[in-house]
């Protein structure tokens, strides 16, 4: 990875920064959070700021009325992208963030030639070789071409899925390699196979909890 920081963990920091240089506190910005249509409390605020939180469009447009509600002046999306270098989008590219800023501003995407890959090719190559040797152990046998397709889309799922790595105590390519075993396909693509158009995050997050149970018990088959 290049180490540039994500999309969650740009808008993370200057929330952050936005909330200390107007001396509103985590638990007031929650409040207003919650006055704006979010179910936050203060521990939510300080998981936003650290850039553990996913966020979808909705959140961002809520959180921009919650801080302007408190700041008393116009909060926009480049106050939320401010910074220089890049951030990673989706584990996949790395998207300056005066393009971003242009772009939530109305403006149009005018090349990509400033996009990047978030994952280098020696990056991949480790991943391949680590995570076929996870399924190997699994398996008993090398895996077959399948794998090698599935590959990319592994490293990017696994290395995102922060929750799921501290839930199972286990490596990106170990829970790449589970993933694989278990269904022939990312957790976030088997979330998203199971999940039915317009369910809740709660509903999602409970599809979720499901599967790394499923992987919980392979864990324990692979152990026992």
């Amino acid at each position: 990875m290049t180490g540039w920081p994500t999309l969650q963990k740009v808008i993370g920091g200057n929330v952050h920064r936005l909330r200390a240089q107007n001396g509103i506190t985590q638990a007031s910005l929650a409040r207003a959070a919650r006055a704006h249509g979010l179910r936050w409390h203060h521990t939510r605020v300080s998981e936003l700021e650290r850039g553990d939180l996913s966020l979808s469009l909705d959140t961002v447009v809520l959180l921009g009325y919650a801080l302007q509600s408190l700041i008393e002046a116009p909060v926009t999306g480049s106050d939320l992208l401010a910074g220089d270098g890049n951030a990673q989008i989706g584990g996949v590219m790395n998207f300056p963030l005066a393009l971003l800023r242009d772009f939530s501003n109305g403006e149009p995407f005018r090349t990509t030639d400033h996009l990047t890959p978030s994952y280098t090719n020696d990056a991949v190559e480790s991943h391949t070789t680590d995570t076929a040797g996870e399924i190997s152990k699994i398996l008993g046998s090398e895996p077959d071409q399948d794998y090698y397709r599935y590959n990319r889309r592994g490293l990017i799922s696994a290395q995102t899925e922060t929750k799921a790595l501290h839930s199972l105590s286990v490596s990106p390519s170990a829970l790449s390699a589970l993933s694989y075993v278990a269904w022939g396909r990312t957790l976030a693509e088997e979330r998203d196979a199971r999940a039915q158009p317009g369910d809740s995050p709660q509903k999602v997050g409970r599809i979720t909890r499901e599967l790394l149970s499923d992987l919980r018990a392979l864990l324990a088959k692979i152990d026992g």
